[in-house]
């Protein structure tokens, strides 16, 4: 019997298959060419990126790799490089009388872990001039600047308020590893900060007369030092940044463009920098931490050095969203913002005046002062049964019973910090170097603060003031990272 045909079946010499079958052989080969078109176009549009890149930043082929396949890590406008590449940084004395004297030998910056050595390649790259402070990312991107350790001397303007356009001037020799030998060959530098003398020179100006290592690369505690002596310290490019959830500050970054962390007690900083891993596998690996007073003035100090700005005021970052480098274009801020670093270029440290209110692992120890909002056990800015301890992670000023002037004056111990040294009145809106903000912590506000903020009109690198400690809209801080 004649079989009945089936509507959906198809015959030919090779045999028979159904129409269903083609059409789903159809279907697959229209998928098939439309994944092929659709990674052509991608290959194309990535091949046009690739030389976009190319021709944009001068790229060879050989280093093309390394920098497309890390894409992501590698900051916009900047390019991973090796620790051998000349042009990775240079310490330029602008007063050296010619170029072969102009770049110091400074310590090589150390690294760990995953951080990686960053140079900029956007646009002025060529033009832009200074000092190149070396850059590099750590695990997740975050982006740090290498301080070397140093002595300075400050030659006029010790303890003096100077002007809203001027301030002081500060020499800076560069020192051999962890010793006080100075790199240049030329002697050694004073380690005790009481030791240090001034002279009057008839005009009224106290001048240093000992060259003084920086306290922020000693191994004493007491006077903003760490545990142990250190060849440097890498400092937060801007202020911190993350997506806080929930409290959860444990993934705390360092990236331009960002919204500045903002909104937490002054506690809650200082244990968020100490628990910040920064992609590895402890926050110890990378010597993580909240700013002290001590580490905010190696950067002001250097940054108004001859291989810094010169003398020049810093430019205040006035975002008034509160974005580091102040603005979400990051070709904004290594060019037209580029006045807001310590160095007057891409290669500086952000967001030291304006921003936000930067507060620092450093209180002012009074008697009965409120230091509820730094918390009270031992693992605490405030250790309530050890107040008056400074550590390799806070330092704790001396304290005049509750008198917050006679407090200021015994702050003359303190040496680096841009407080005593920088300023002449313990409760003053200018009378800091640059005419910027003088207050002295009080049993109200018994924490510092620094730089102002992005509305202030006396913010500056030598500004400082006393916080709190609360929640704040506009309270940030800063990280440090001290690798030994």
């Amino acid at each position: 019997m004649k079989k009945e045909k089936n509507f959906l079946e198809f015959k030919n010499e090779n045999g028979s298959i159904t129409l269903f079958v083609l059409i789903a052989m159809l279907f697959f080969l229209i998928v098939a060419l439309g994944i092929y078109f659709g990674s052509q176009n991608k290959l194309q549009s990535q091949i046009s990126e690739i030389d976009e890149i190319k021709n944009n930043y001068e790229i060879s082929d050989d280093d093309l790799d390394t920098m497309y396949s890390d894409i992501i890590k590698v900051p916009e406008l900047w390019r991973r490089t090796t620790t051998d590449d000349p042009e990775w940084y240079s310490y330029i004395d602008a007063n050296a009388e010619d170029d072969e004297t102009a770049v110091a030998t400074v310590n090589a910056p150390k690294l760990t872990g995953g951080m990686e050595p960053i140079k900029y390649v956007g646009p002025e790259a060529d033009t832009q001039t200074g000092s190149k402070w070396a850059n590099a990312i750590t695990s997740d991107g975050s982006m740090f600047v290498w301080i070397p350790r140093y002595a300075y001397k400050i030659t006029s303007g010790y303890h003096q308020n100077c002007t809203d356009t001027t301030g002081g001037t500060i020499e800076i020799k560069f020192l051999k590893g962890t010793t006080n030998e100075f790199l240049d060959g030329s002697g050694e530098a004073e380690t005790d900060p009481s030791k240090i003398t001034y002279t009057d020179d008839g005009t009224g100006n106290q001048v240093q007369n000992e060259w003084l290592v920086h306290p922020a690369f000693t191994s004493v505690p007491e006077n903003g030092g760490w545990d142990t002596e250190l060849e440097g310290i890498w400092v937060g490019k801007f202020e911190t940044t993350v997506e806080y959830t929930e409290g959860d500050v444990s993934k705390v970054t360092v990236k331009p463009g960002e919204n500045i962390l903002v909104n937490m007690t002054i506690n809650e900083q200082y244990k968020a920098g100490k628990s910040a891993t920064f992609g590895e596998t402890s926050s110890e690996l990378v010597g993580s931490h909240m700013a002290k007073n001590s580490e905010w003035g190696a950067v002001a100090y250097l940054s108004h050095s001859s291989y810094g700005l010169d003398g020049a005021k810093i430019k205040q970052n006035t975002n008034t969203s509160l974005i580091t480098g102040g603005s979400t274009t990051e070709l904004a801020i290594y060019t037209t913002n580029a006045g807001q670093s310590t160095t007057g270029n891409a290669y500086g440290v952000y967001d030291m005046s304006g921003g936000g209110y930067e507060r620092t692992a450093s209180y002012v120890n009074y008697t009965s002062a409120s230091f509820t909002n730094g918390g009270n056990t031992e693992k605490d800015l405030y250790n309530a049964s050890n107040p008056e301890e400074s550590t390799k992670y806070k330092t704790v000023y001396e304290a005049s019973e509750l008198d917050e002037e006679e407090s200021y004056h015994l702050a003359v111990g303190k040496k680096g910090d841009g407080v005593y040294e920088t300023s002449n009145q313990y409760n003053s809106t200018s009378d800091s170097w640059f005419g910027t903000y003088s207050k002295f912590p009080d049993t109200i506000y018994p924490f510092f603060y620094r730089g102002g903020d992005y509305d202030y009109g006396y913010a500056g690198v030598f500004c400082f003031s006393g916080s709190s400690g609360l929640v704040y809209s506009s309270g940030s801080f800063r990280v440090v990272l001290a690798l030994t």
